[in-house]
């Protein structure tokens, strides 16, 4: 297996002279979106989704990353995905890796579904679930690499509506950070939320997102080796898992050698709504809050000795986190 230190000696920046598709590379926007859904759960979903008609379609060009491959439609964009996207990106084209991925997570004799099965136990049981969400690590890898050094790229969950085109404020936030998500207080103890995460383009960001790859490849099996070691209860069992929070947890506030020092970590605020209640993304920021189950967040009120934004992240782009999402759907029969 490649030593995290090796990452960074086999990337090869990319020449950030284009964007991920034709349609943004022409605008040449600071900051674009990128998401990622099976198209048949964009068609049945619209609301609480970047579909719905809330949604302001005028605050950035998003890229949206497909799974059909060659069933994907010729032409124009589908009439649900048009509603909200610029252009469409083939992700197993774009990321082969991920397709590899899911077909081993399905193989019995596959060595990464044995070394699962031997050191990370949890991990194999949300193998379903692994395949999906690694294509937000493959979209953001593939986004970030042509993205101009000093522009930004957004991650979207498909459960995101957009409240205003981002401003000044949001921009200037990302020039300070490599990346920035919502945070789980206290940090260092819960895992992110990661339904909306930015990088800023430039080495430290692809260092980041290779980082990532590596981690759903060959490293979460492999801390997971490490940490059975220390006991089939080591509480270094609580975080390891396939789950896209569980690999961004190493990499923002690891205790590892995945964790770059050197990486500007910042963190979209998401709470105190109540004392912003006037404002019109409170109600959403607020029942955000309420369901409880995503630990407290920081207010862009306070004081904080992390980079934590100075506006709260609903301002822009509400998170509407639950049973509107891709996960929450897979859990219940389709409508």
């Amino acid at each position: 297996m490649l030593p995290v230190a090796g990452i960074e000696r086999l990337l090869v920046a990319a020449v950030a002279t284009a964007y991920v598709c034709p349609e943004i590379t022409t605008q040449r926007p600071a900051l674009f979106g990128l998401t990622s859904a099976p198209l048949d759960f964009v068609r049945r979903r619209e609301e609480r989704t970047l579909r719905d008609a809330r949604s302001d379609r005028d605050a950035m060009p998003v890229a949206f990353y497909h799974e059909e491959g060659a069933a994907w439609p010729r032409g124009e964009l589908p009439a649900e995905v048009a509603s909200f996207a610029a252009c469409a990106v083939d992700l197993f084209a774009a990321a082969p890796w991920v397709l590899k991925f899911a077909e081993s997570l399905r193989d019995p004799a596959s060595e990464r579904r044995a070394n699962l099965t031997q050191w990370l136990p949890r991990g194999l049981g949300e193998a379903s679930a692994a395949a999906f969400l690694a294509r937000k690590v493959a979209a953001l890898d593939h986004a970030v690499a042509r993205t101009p050094d000093g522009r930004s790229v957004v991650w979207l969950d498909v459960d995101c509506v957009l409240v205003k085109k981002p401003d000044g404020t949001f921009l200037g936030f990302l020039k300070t950070v490599d990346v920035a998500t919502i945070a789980r207080v206290p940090v260092r103890r819960e895992r992110p939320e990661t339904g909306v995460v930015a990088l800023t383009g430039g080495a430290a960001a692809r260092v980041f997102t290779r980082r990532a790859v590596a981690l759903y490849e060959w490293g979460m099996a492999d801390l997971g080796r490490r940490c059975l070691l220390r006991g089939p209860k080591a509480r270094c069992r609580r975080h390891l898992s396939l789950n896209d929070v569980a690999v961004f947890k190493q990499l923002l506030v690891g205790d590892g050698e995945w964790r770059d020092p050197r990486l500007r970590v910042g963190w979209f605020a998401a709470g105190c709504a109540s004392r912003d209640a006037d404002r019109p993304w409170a109600a959403a920021a607020l029942q955000y809050e309420q369901r409880g189950a995503h630990g407290d967040n920081f207010c862009h009120r306070d004081d904080h000795e992390e980079a934590v934004s100075p506006f709260n992240l609903f301002e822009y782009v509400a998170h509407m986190k639950g049973r509107s999402g891709v996960m929450g759907t897979k859990r219940r029969a389709p409508d």
